[in-house]
């Protein structure tokens, strides 16, 4: 059997330290602000994490871009070249272009090099269900499962990786388009934290709204307590956040205290996901006992 790699891109959230460790190769996609255009590596080389949120929280505008063909190419041939073949693992075709620039690449890529096997999975997910999903794939190949096991594997628990997200400000979702003005102004003064999901389909869909972020947060560790896959202890839970750890502390002890889940991985929002989702916003990621609609 033919060593291979797993090839991501950087919509997966994941801590760069733990990416390293699991020998991803993760391809960035790209944020542009102020004229300038940063791209999105786990590690914050060229924006920092907390610089890019700050910067949102000014009122600064961004726009994100997904990663291009040419890109993918250049991440796959060294790979090719010492006849290692590769299973790319990517962010939500309904989300982003980046997973339709990976398949293309992946066909370019097997013209080139006909002996190798390229395979592409469109996970429907996005940030940290992304990066649970590929935890997930790295335990299965190094029990030394092949490329096509890992890939089927993937492919059959895709839609069981759920996503509860909470969105702060609402004036950032106006911003972004998402959200009549009139509609955000009413919510402000309401207090509504709306939440949203991404469905089976992998489009981002609101599925609640609460009147106080502290509901909200409860109201998150309800949900994760009813769509948990059981045994709820074994599980690993993934939370990202927009530089509110505290709260993100609290619903991690709150999932420990109820759930008797002892396996969490944290990280901040990276830029591109970000950019959608504004500052403080908190993410709750898991497997859930049966797929998400």
């Amino acid at each position: 059997m033919r060593d291979y790699v797993i090839i991501t891109d950087s919509s997966c959230d994941l801590p760069a330290e733990l990416a390293n460790e699991w020998e991803l190769t993760v391809v960035p996609l790209s944020v542009q602000m102020d004229g300038k255009t940063y791209y999105n590596y786990l590690d914050g080389r060229e924006i920092s994490f907390k610089a890019f949120l700050d910067a949102l929280k000014a009122g600064k505008l961004a726009t994100s871009a997904g990663c291009s063909i040419g890109q993918f190419e250049e991440q796959m041939e060294p790979f090719l070249q010492q006849e290692k073949d590769i299973l790319y693992i990517g962010f939500s075709s309904e989300l982003s272009a980046t997973y339709n620039s990976g398949r293309l690449a992946a066909e370019s890529m097997r013209m080139k090099y006909p002996q190798a096997q390229i395979e592409t999975v469109d996970t429907k997910c996005a940030t940290l269900a992304q990066g649970l999903l590929l935890y997930l794939a790295v335990q299965q190949k190094r029990q030394g499962k092949s490329l096509e096991e890992v890939r089927d594997f993937v492919e059959a628990n895709k839609a069981k990786a759920y996503h509860w997200i909470l969105i702060d400000d609402l004036f950032h979702l106006k911003r972004g388009g998402r959200l009549s003005g009139t509609s955000a102004a009413l919510g402000s003064v309401l207090n509504v934290k709306p939440v949203i999901t991404i469905n089976r389909e992998g489009k981002a869909v609101g599925i609640n709204k609460f009147r106080g972020r502290k509901a909200a947060l409860r109201g998150g560790v309800q949900y994760a307590q009813e769509h948990i896959a059981q045994p709820a202890e074994q599980q690993v839970v993934f939370i990202c956040h927009g530089d509110c750890e505290e709260d993100a502390q609290y619903v991690m002890e709150q999932i420990r205290e109820k759930m008797g889940v002892t396996h969490f991985i944290v990280n901040l929002v990276g830029p591109v996901i970000g950019n959608h989702t504004g500052p403080k916003m908190l993410g709750i990621f898991f497997m859930g006992g049966k797929e998400r609609e």
